[in-house]
């Protein structure tokens, strides 16, 4: 079991027991640059999907909320949203629809930059929940629909 696994594992286990799992300590960050809160709690929730475990799911995804507008700008984000349109259904918004709302506030410093605007051309279900988002196309939805079929 790699670095990896071995803290995800730790922090189910810390959950069976307590009901919540701890952050990584910053001494465990700089060990594993790659595990990074907003990874970590993207993990927890596709593993909770994956064992059909509602419960932690919310709690990821409500550490993953918190999270988010501070880490929205690091280096592994873009790997962060792949893992999410990677291993999460598209029936299953939880972690989605925070990502896509958050990014709204970051759109022009995300234009510049090339790793997501790669992202935006390699994951086309994350780019169309990003334009739905921005553009608060949920909310015009039937409207459109009901103009169209007049």
């Amino acid at each position: 079991m790699d670095e990896k696994e071995s803290a995800l594992v730790d922090r189910l286990v810390h959950y069976f027991y307590h009901f919540y799992y701890d952050d990584m300590s910053e001494a465990q960050l700089s060990m594993s640059p790659e595990i990074t809160p907003l990874a970590l709690d993207t993990n927890i929730y596709t593993m909770g999907d994956e064992y059909n475990m509602s419960d932690i799911k919310r709690l990821a995804k409500a550490k993953f909320s918190r999270a988010l507008p501070t880490g929205w700008n690091k280096e592994e984000f873009p790997k962060v949203i792949r893992t999410i349109y990677d291993t999460t259904p598209a029936s299953d918004c939880g972690l989605r629809d925070c990502l896509v709302l958050v990014l709204q506030a970051y759109k022009l410093e995300l234009r510049v930059s090339r790793e997501f605007m790669d992202l935006m051309r390699s994951h086309g279900e994350f780019a169309v929940d990003l334009v739905d988002a921005w553009a608060n196309l949920s909310q015009l939805a039937p409207r459109l629909v009901a103009d169209r079929d007049r």
